[in-house]
């Protein structure tokens, strides 16, 4: 298994995993890769690329977007991975169009992600994201509609995301 939503120090008020103990423990269980995915930001990509390929580990790069339109207060999480260089500097420019339309948190616009989905993957992200929360709220037909505009979007390079975790709405969601 390969970690895939994993936030390091960088994640303000989230992550606490530093990269060096993330690549060590990544080692340590015999994987070969593992992606970053800090909430907004790219900042610990550099080092986490370099502390990765100095120890033999695959480094994915990504990020956990918050989304939304930028008149509206809602906003939701969508992890976004690059599988090449393309998606690399996509992912850096919606990074930048976030922070141009930044209300309360550096929000991707859903306008920038078809703009920019080439060299991209995205899960469905945790329960903080559109499709749990409409299924929390019981709104079924949403969740799904919510799921075909990223398949429609991103086609073969969507996918739903497990969390094997005890939260309960997450195992009933999952």
């Amino acid at each position: 298994m390969i970690g895939l939503h994993i936030h390091t120090d960088g994640s303000e008020l989230d992550g606490s995993c530093e990269v060096n103990s993330l690549i060590a423990k990544t080692k340590l269980q015999g994987e070969r890769a593992v992606a970053i995915t800090d909430h907004g930001t790219c900042l610990k990509h550099y080092e986490f690329y370099k502390v990765a390929t100095a120890n033999g580990i695959k480094p994915i790069l990504g990020c956990e977007f918050y989304c939304g339109e930028e008149d509206s207060k809602e906003y939701f999480h969508l992890i976004v991975l690059a599988k090449d260089n393309t998606g690399l500097k996509n992912m850096y420019n919606l990074m930048y169009l976030a922070h141009k339309n930044f209300y309360r948190k550096p929000r991707v616009r859903y306008c920038d992600l078809e703009k920019h989905k080439e060299g991209l993957i995205v899960l469905s992200a945790c329960l903080g994201s559109e499709t749990a929360r409409a299924f929390k709220a019981g709104r079924i037909d949403e969740a799904i509609n919510t799921m075909k505009f990223f398949k429609r979007t991103f086609g073969e390079d969507y996918y739903l995301e497990i969390q094997p975790n005890s939260i309960p709405l997450q195992k009933d969601y999952n």
